[in-house]
């Protein structure tokens, strides 16, 4: 609130982080706006970027995100957002309705980050999606597959695993869609989506 103040960028980042974590995006777009960084710290320009894209992202203001998650890939240094940044572009870039160039961007974040099981799980999902939204439903449940196979994660593998089975169903492949299913409720009872299925099998 002060215009003068001497806080450190790392305490200003933190408490951009906290308020991120918070889903505070408007107090993450107020206090980053305002911060002055050295030329020379890639590392905090790059973060400061990223949580502003994240936060523009996340209301839905998806032409500023763009820009400034193509500010995170332009930024030369260790690069430690770029996979979640090519991610996070991906989706805006489909919410304006661009979706080869959102395909791109999660084929690049899958390309150049294959030993980080993280972003490449998170971008497989992500394009498995895209693709679903668009009706290839065939090459969307393969990727979905791929996910819950190739991955160990409480939320993405039975997501992943219970978006496959619900194509499968469209697909009139009843039986696969049962096995997946009983496979999330045996593997991850306390999941949202092993509790979506017990739901559905009670109505």
């Amino acid at each position: 609130k002060f215009p003068h103040q001497d806080l450190d960028i790392k305490i200003v980042l933190w408490l951009a982080q906290k308020y991120l974590e918070e889903d505070k995006f408007k107090d993450v777009l107020r206090i980053l706006k305002k911060v002055k960084l050295d030329e020379e710290d890639l590392s905090s320009q790059e973060t400061v970027a990223y949580f502003l894209a994240q936060s523009y992202k996340e209301v839905f203001d998806y032409p500023n995100a763009i820009q400034y998650y193509d500010k995170v890939l332009k930024i030369d240094g260790n690069n430690f957002y770029d996979g979640l940044a090519h991610i996070g572009k991906g989706i805006c870039l489909i919410k304006v309705k661009e979706f080869e160039s959102a395909r791109a961007e999660f084929e690049k974040a899958i390309l150049e980050n294959a030993e980080d099981n993280t972003v490449t799980m998170r971008a497989r999902f992500e394009l498995a999606n895209m693709l679903k939204a668009n009706g290839k439903l065939e090459e969307s449940a393969k990727l979905y597959m791929l996910v819950g196979v190739l991955y160990s994660d409480d939320y993405y593998t039975p997501e992943s695993l219970f978006q496959a089975g619900k194509i499968f169903q469209q697909l009139k492949r009843e039986k696969d869609a049962q096995k997946i299913f009983q496979e999330i409720i045996q593997d991850y009872p306390d999941s949202q989506a092993s509790k979506e299925i017990m739901n559905a099998s009670n109505e």
